[in-house]
């Protein structure tokens, strides 16, 4: 596998506890976000949307909510 594979697939190769690590500290972060709390009302509930087959209508809906990438690295912790 060249390293451009390697790159691609991060979570298909070993890591070390290190490496690990940082994996850890961004999935935490992603799952930290207020997104996925209880809605206090319907049309706030996203469960119904993300189920559907439609990558586009999941990626706006969270980008709507602020659960962006940009979100995600510039909180993650350690």
């Amino acid at each position: 596998m060249s390293s451009d594979d390697q790159t691609q697939r991060v979570l298909y190769r070993e890591l070390d506890d290190d490496q690990f690590e940082w994996v850890r500290r961004f999935v935490r972060q992603l799952f930290a976000h207020s997104v996925w709390q209880a809605p206090n009302t319907a049309e706030l509930d996203i469960s119904k949307a993300l189920t559907k087959d439609d990558d586009t209508t999941a990626m706006n809906l969270l980008k709507e909510r602020g659960l962006t990438m940009e979100w995600v690295v510039q909180n993650a912790t350690v």
